[in-house]
C-alpha cells in the first residue's frame, strides 16, 4: 500500500495521528504491534502513521476507520468524537454525522430528530420555533437540508411484520393474481411524520431491497425508474457506491421539474443524465427525433426491476397530475368523472384498475406503456411502488388490481387506509 510522507509532520498529520492512536486505545486497547498485525500493515509504517510522519492513503483510511468502527470524518478531523451519535427512533435508527455549523443546520438535525420520533408537521414547527402556516412545507425544508447536505444518515429501517403480513394476507384474498407472483409487502410505521421524512426512510428500504435483488442476479442488471419523490430517496440512499454497475432507464420522458438543490425528481434525472456520479451506467437522452424516443421507451420495458411511484387524485390534484393532463390534453374535471382516482406511468386509473384513456394517451409517447409493466409483473419481475400517504390507498388498489405493480414499500398510514378499504368492499 502506498502512503504519503514528509520529513517534519504537519498540524493536519499530527492531528490523525492522535486521533488514529485514540481509537486504537480506546476502542481496542491493543498495542500498535497487535493493530499492525491485524491489518496486515508493517509495524514501523502503522507506527509512522500514529506519530504523523506518514498519512495513508484513502483506502488505507477507509480501511481503519471500518477497521475501528469509526467514520473517515472523525480520522481526518471533520467530527470531534471518534463515533457519530447515534439514534433510534421507533423504527429508525439513525447518525449525525458531524456537529452543526450554524443555527440552520441546529434546527435541520432537530427536524429530522423529531420526525424520526413520529411527531408531527405541526408538532415539530412549534418546537423548533418555525411558522404554523404550513408546517408540512415548513419542516420538510429543513429536513431536506439535513439530508442534502448529509448531516443525517439512515443505518437501520425495521419493517412493521405484523402489519405487513396482514396487510398481504388481505390483498392476496381480495386480489386473486397477486397469488400467481412473488407478492411482497413492506410497511415502517412511521406515524403522523412530515412528508419527506416518510419519503426518506422509504427510499432507503427500497435501496436495500434493490441491492438485495441485484445480488442474486449475475447477469447485465437494468433498472426503471418512475421520477418521484420517495423515488429520489431510494437514490439518493445508493449514492454511497454500494450499487455494482447497472443501467437506468427512465420509464417516463415527459418533463421532470427539476430545481437547484433538493427537489422530486432531480436525483432520479441526474442518475439517468449524469449516471458515472452514481457508478451508474446512464441512458443518453439527448434523443434527436421521435423514433429515436420510441426506441428508447422500449429498450426501457426490458428491464429486471421498476421503482415508482403513484399520483392521487385524492385530496387534490398533484402539480404533476396536472401537468400530465395539460401534455395529454385532459380535461381534470373529465378524468375525476370517469372514475379517475390517480394514474400509473401517467395513465389516469380506476380504483379497479382499468385504465382510461389509453389509446389517446398512448398516442403522445410521453412514457412506457402500462402492458410493459404487466409483462414484467407476469415474468415474476418485481415493480415496485414506493409509497405514502393515506390518500393513495385508492390509486393502489387500482394499481394492484390491474396488474402493474407486485410489490409494496409504503408507511403504516397508507397500510391502515388500504386495509380500511377492503374492509369496506
Amino acid at each position: 500500500m502506498n502512503s504519503s510522507s514528509r520529513s517534519t509532520p504537519d498540524r493536519f498529520q499530527r492531528d490523525f495521528g492522535r486521533r488514529l492512536a485514540q481509537l486504537r486505545i480506546q476502542k481496542k486497547k491493543l498495542s500498535q504491534a497487535s493493530v499492525a498485525a491485524e491489518l496486515k500493515v508493517h509495524l514501523k509504517k502503522y507506527s509512522r502513521w500514529e506519530q504523523g510522519y506518514t498519512l495513508p492513503s484513502l483506502p488505507e483510511c477507509q480501511e481503519l476507520a471500518g477497521y475501528f468502527e469509526s467514520t473517515l470524518d472523525f480520522l481526518i478531523g471533520g467530527l470531534e468524537a471518534p463515533n457519530p451519535i447515534r439514534r433510534k427512533n421507533g423504527a429508525v435508527e439513525w447518525m449525525v454525522t458531524r456537529p452543526p455549523r450554524n443555527d440552520g443546520e441546529r434546527k435541520a438535525i432537530k427536524c429530522y430528530e423529531l420526525a424520526a420520533a413520529s411527531a408531527t408537521p405541526a408538532e415539530i414547527a412549534r418546537s423548533v420555533g418555525l411558522t404554523q402556516d404550513q408546517p408540512d412545507v415548513e419542516v420538510g425544508k429543513f429536513i431536506g437540508d439535513a439530508i442534502q447536505k448529509g448531516l443525517v444518515q439512515v443505518l437501520k429501517v425495521n419493517e412493521d411484520q405484523s402489519l405487513s403480513e396482514e396487510l398481504r394476507g388481505r390483498l392476496l384474498a381480495e386480489i386473486p393474481k397477486l397469488q400467481d407472483g412473488n407478492f411482497q409487502v413492506l410497511v415502517a410505521s412511521l406515524g403522523l411524520s412530515p412528508r419527506k421524512f416518510r419519503a426518506n426512510i422509504l427510499g432507503y428500504l427500497a435501496s436495500r431491497f434493490l441491492l438485495k435483488h441485484r445480488r442474486k442476479c449475475h447477469h447485465e442488471y437494468a433498472i426503471g425508474l418512475v421520477g418521484g419523490f420517495a423515488v429520489s430517496q431510494m437514490v439518493y440512499h445508493l449514492q454511497r457506491g454500494e450499487l455494482q454497475e447497472v443501467t437506468a432507464y427512465p420509464w417516463t420522458l415527459y418533463p421532470a421539474r427539476i430545481q437547484v438543490g433538493y427537489s422530486a425528481n432531480s436525483l432520479v434525472s441526474h442518475m439517468v443524465f449524469d449516471g458515472e456520479d452514481y457508478r451508474v451506467q446512464g441512458v443518453n437522452l439527448s434523443i434527436a427525433n421521435e423514433a429515436e424516443m420510441h426506441a428508447l421507451l422500449e429498450r426501457a420495458g426490458l428491464c429486471d426491476i421498476v421503482f415508482m411511484g403513484l399520483g392521487s387524485l385524492q385530496g387534490g390534484m398533484s402539480e404533476r397530475f396536472a401537468t400530465l393532463l395539460y401534455l395529454y390534453n385532459l380535461d381534470p374535471e373529465e378524468v375525476l368523472s370517469n372514475g379517475g382516482v390517480g394514474d400509473v406511468l401517467g395513465y389516469p386509473v380506476r380504483e379497479n384498475g382499468e385504465l382510461l384513456f389509453e389509446e389517446e394517451i398512448a398516442e403522445k409517447r410521453w412514457s412506457v406503456r402500462p402492458d410493459k409493466l404487466k409483462n414484467l409483473v407476469s415474468m415474476k419481475k418485481p415493480v415496485v411502488g414506493i409509497i405514502f400517504g393515506q390518500e393513495k390507498a385508492p390509486v393502489t388498489l387500482g394499481a394492484l388490481r390491474g396488474g402493474t405493480i407486485n410489490t409494496l414499500i409504503i408507511d403504516d398510514r397508507l397500510a391502515g387506509s388500504l386495509l380500511a378499504r377492503l374492509d369496506e368492499g
